[in-house]
């Protein structure tokens, strides 16, 4: 579930956003992806979610390790 979702995540903004205020769409996703900022928004996003799942024990370590690295829960 997690992957699909950081999956999904990372289609959300469409490359023709770059093209249209002048930016190179594959130069600027890169430099996007190593922004810290950036890197940091889907687990703010996700907090409620990855919040609930841990309460209802859905978080093992197993799946903490699996939203850890696709970056949708806090280290």
């Amino acid at each position: 579930m997690a992957q699909a979702t950081r999956l999904m995540a990372g289609q959300m903004i469409h490359p023709s956003c770059y093209t249209a205020v002048g930016l190179d769409p594959r130069l600027a996703r890169r430099v996007a992806a190593r922004s810290p900022h950036r890197r940091a928004t889907p687990a703010w996003a996700f907090r409620k979610c990855t919040s609930f799942f841990d309460e209802v024990g859905f978080l093992d370590e197993r799946a903490r390790d699996v939203w850890r690295c696709a970056g949708l829960l806090e280290r």
